[in-house]
């Protein structure tokens, strides 16, 4: 859950990208077997409005006591500030021929 309110700074993906990995959703080997049970969903993203003890998002893992663990290394990966960030630019340059 948000610690605070305010609104999300910055989501560090790579962060959620190696959560995912540990709890089984992909490969780090070509012989690995992925969990089709494990994942995440991440609700938020950045410029989002939040509440204090909103979800950040939702993990599934094979135990508890693995989503216990997870779970704390998949909400550092959130930073929060009290001011919105500024907008992203998604579009840089639109070339016509």
């Amino acid at each position: 859950p948000a610690p605070r309110g305010g609104y999300v700074a910055h989501v560090d993906a790579e962060a959620i990208g190696r959560v995912a990995l540990e709890l089984g959703a992909g490969r780090v080997k070509v012989t690995d077997t992925p969990d089709p049970a494990a994942g995440l969903d991440a609700l938020l993203q950045q410029g989002d409005r939040v509440e204090p003890g909103q979800p950040l998002g939702y993990l599934c893992a094979d135990t508890e006591a693995r989503a216990a663990d997870l779970l704390q290394k998949a909400a550092s990966a959130f930073t929060f500030s009290a001011t919105p960030p500024p907008e992203r630019v998604l579009v840089a340059e639109t070339i016509i021929a």
